[in-house]
């Protein structure tokens, strides 16, 4: 079995987060890693409205899923219920952003640095044959890193993703 130090080193998931359960999903070949916050979470966050750090738990958000990096053979998933804070001073109320949530809600950051780096490679397509993932999906990340560096790229660039996009449609 593996340890917890051992598999949150694997995982990368950061401070204030430990695997409460690893089993293996419905579908044959993928195993899914349960996820829960510490205590010692609250403490590094702080209010996005008045920069206090009074904040606690109120409840837990729908069970989100991540893509993470395949392990042993196995199509990695991390499962977790998203804590729910509320700042004492101002009763702001906000949900923690994990620290392993790439710009697309379904994927882990090492999981979409991986797709990045076969979609350069290759093509959207190719790459969600090799990742067994959507193209669909795959595309939504892709356009969600394009957005963020937006005013970065160059016409070339912003031309290479039109004829790219273009033959995927066809």
């Amino acid at each position: 079995m593996l340890s917890k130090e051992l598999l949150l080193d694997l995982l990368q998931l950061g401070e204030g987060w430990e695997p409460s359960e690893i089993h293996s999903g419905p579908v044959a070949g993928t195993l899914t890693v349960a996820v829960k916050a510490l205590n010692s979470l609250w403490t590094q966050q702080e209010c996005s409205r008045c920069q206090n750090r009074g904040l606690h738990p109120t409840d837990y958000a729908k069970r989100q899923v991540w893509r993470h990096l395949d392990g042993f053979n196995h199509k990695t998933l991390i499962a977790c219920d998203l804590p729910r804070l509320k700042c004492s001073e101002c009763g702001h109320r906000c949900q923690i952003k994990p620290s392993w949530q790439g710009r697309s809600r379904h994927f882990t950051k090492n999981f979409e640095a991986y797709a990045l780096s076969l979609i350069r490679e290759t093509s959207v397509r190719g790459a969600s044959r090799v990742l067994s993932e959507s193209d669909q999906r795959l595309w939504r990340m892709l356009f969600a890193y394009v957005e963020g560096v937006r005013g970065e790229l160059s016409a070339v660039a912003i031309g290479i993703l039109h004829r790219e996009w273009n033959k995927q449609t066809r």
